[in-house]
C-alpha cells in the first residue's frame, strides 16, 4: 500500500474513532444503577442491576440465581426524545456482549429492552428472593 493511502487511511481512522470518544464510557451512568424489576408475569421474578462497573442479571427465584459481568463501555445514543444506552459487558466465557435499554424522558423511570418494548422495567425491590 502507497505511504500517502495509508496516512489518509490512518487519519480517517483516527477521524472517527475521537469523534466517537464523547459518546462512549468506561462505566455505566447514573440514569441506569440501581435495581429493575417488571410486573410482567413471564418476568416477575427476573430483574438486573446495574453497578457503575458491574451488571447483574437474575435468572431465576432466590438470590443464588444471578450472573455477575464487568461493563467494559457505554455507548449512549440520543434518538429523539430518547436516549438508548448499550452497556458491553464480558459474558462468563469472556466474549464481549451488548445490552441495551431504551429511557425516554415522556416515561419517567421506565425503561424498556429493544427486544421487548411492550415491557416496561423500573427500578425497585427484587421480588422472588
Amino acid at each position: 500500500m502507497p505511504l500517502g493511502v495509508f496516512l489518509s487511511t490512518l487519519l480517517l481512522v483516527s477521524t472517527v474513532a475521537t469523534g466517537c470518544e464523547d459518546d462512549l464510557e468506561a462505566a455505566a451512568p447514573d440514569p441506569l444503577m440501581g435495581t429493575w424489576v417488571t410486573d410482567h408475569p413471564r418476568y416477575w421474578d427476573r430483574g438486573f442491576d446495574i453497578s457503575e462497573n458491574t451488571i447483574v442479571f437474575y435468572t431465576g427465584a432466590g438470590l443464588a440465581d444471578f450472573t455477575a459481568h464487568p461493563i467494559i463501555e457505554t455507548l449512549v445514543e440520543d434518538r429523539g426524545s430518547a436516549r438508548i444506552y448499550r452497556l458491553r459487558y464480558r459474558g462468563s466465557d469472556g466474549t464481549a456482549l451488548t445490552f441495551s435499554l431504551r429511557l425516554d424522558p415522556d416515561e419517567e423511570g421506565v425503561a424498556r429492552l429493544p427486544n421487548q418494548p411492550l415491557i416496561t422495567w423500573r427500578q425497585g425491590e427484587r421480588r422472588g428472593s
